[in-house]
């Protein structure tokens, strides 16, 4: 409906009672018929013909109301006034209403899409070209009158999608609404609290004389890991983000330990481990999600997959899988870089230690996986090297 059919329909909504359209017209019809009939008898005189052109006069007025769904005798009258007002705003909808519109059948194949829909989404067929591997099944989702939600980016724009099955009408109906301004502000949000986690993570390694990439490294290591292991995306961004602050806890330990040459005393090392639980009291006071990953990742990214290691002495499963991965993150980046304590070791001397340690130290599904796939860590390495 364009832009002039929706004044129209503003001016004169429907009005008619439900099943009046249908028996205007049939009443229509029976005059006409009487009207043509009558007709064909022959008449002569003018009283006759009179009648005829009543008849036929208001067998097109009353087909007419049934064809527009309008009667001006109601409206003048005020019969029917609420259904008529409601009807012509809801006439404004298809040619106002900013939200593309598609309409599917219980097999996604598309049978309607406003201009619109088109403009904006091009030629659509199918549920699938829009919602992709991702979209429901249609017929389950007409079937039990699903409702569904779906973020999508197409061209330089992001779209809320909201889907509703409709049983009655074998149809499932797809609204989009722009949410650019809204997406664009929220990936800024996060890309905001990414960067003040990156540099969160950061005190805790120029506490210790570490400099350079560490922690951006570590990041990256850790979320190729997770999806290695089978984690989802939300998953995977989430220990991405988290994963930086690992050593947070070190900002309680003192200088002298941190900056220490040589090999630690036992009173030095138990203050050094003191930084995984620190790291832990500090951030799980926080509900929000990627602190408490966080707060999990700083507790026990030092807990060791044969149950050797601290604060908790965890071992296996018993581990959280993002300590999991973010043990063999930190420890890979650790020993491949220069430290206050040591030297950097060679690339084979590191993995000499990984295939040593698996099932010891590391998850040897973890270890496994990080073999396989080297080459991708090793171009995160390269490409976040530390300044010489």
């Amino acid at each position: 409906m364009g832009a002039e059919q929706g004044v129209t329909s503003l001016r004169s909504g429907h009005n008619l009672f439900p099943y009046e359209r249908e028996a205007r017209a049939l009443i229509g019809l029976a005059l006409s018929a009487w009207a043509a009939g009558y007709a064909a008898l022959g008449v002569q005189d003018i009283a006759g013909w009179a009648v005829i052109a009543a008849s036929a006069v208001m067998a097109v007025y009353i087909t007419r109301t049934a064809l527009h769904q309008h009667c001006a005798l109601y409206a003048a009258l005020g019969i029917n006034a609420a259904a008529e007002r409601r009807s012509r705003y809801m006439a404004l909808l298809p040619a106002y209403n900013p939200a593309p519109v598609l309409a599917f059948d219980d097999q996604g194949e598309v049978r309607f899409r406003n201009e619109l829909a088109e403009g904006r989404f091009g030629a659509i067929e199918r549920l699938t070209d829009i919602l992709g591997p991702s979209a429901p099944d249609p017929q389950a989702a007409v079937e039990l009158g699903e409702r569904f939600q779906a973020t999508v980016d197409i061209q330089d724009r992001s779209y809320q999608l909201c889907g509703q099955g409709v049983p009655g009408a074998g149809t499932l109906l797809l609204y989009g609404f722009d949410v650019t301004q809204v997406v664009s502000l929220q990936r800024e949000m996060i890309s905001t609290q990414a960067d003040i986690i990156y540099r969160m993570g950061e005190i805790g390694e120029t506490r210790s004389e570490e400099v350079g990439h560490h922690v951006r490294r570590v990041a990256l290591y850790s979320r190729i890991l997770a999806e290695l292991a089978g984690l989802d995306s939300e998953a995977a961004s989430t220990l991405e983000m988290a994963s930086p602050m690992h050593d947070i806890g070190k900002v309680a330990i003192p200088d002298r330990v941190l900056g220490k040459p040589g090999k630690l005393d036992d009173e030095e090392w138990a203050l050094m481990k003191r930084h995984a639980s620190i790291g832990h009291d500090l951030l799980s006071r926080s509900s929000r999600p990627i602190l408490q990953a966080a707060a999990t990742v700083a507790h026990q990214h030092h807990e060791r997959w044969d149950g050797s290691g601290y604060p908790q002495g965890l071992a296996g499963k018993d581990i959280h899988i993002y300590g999991r991965i973010t043990a063999l993150a930190d420890v890979f980046d650790a020993l491949g870089s220069d430290r206050v304590y040591k030297p950097a070791w060679s690339l084979d001397a590191i993995l000499d230690l990984l295939r040593r340690e698996r099932g010891h130290h590391f998850d040897p599904a973890l270890v496994d996986a990080f073999l396989e796939h080297l080459d991708r860590f090793l171009a995160v390495r390269e490409q976040y090297a530390d300044p010489v």
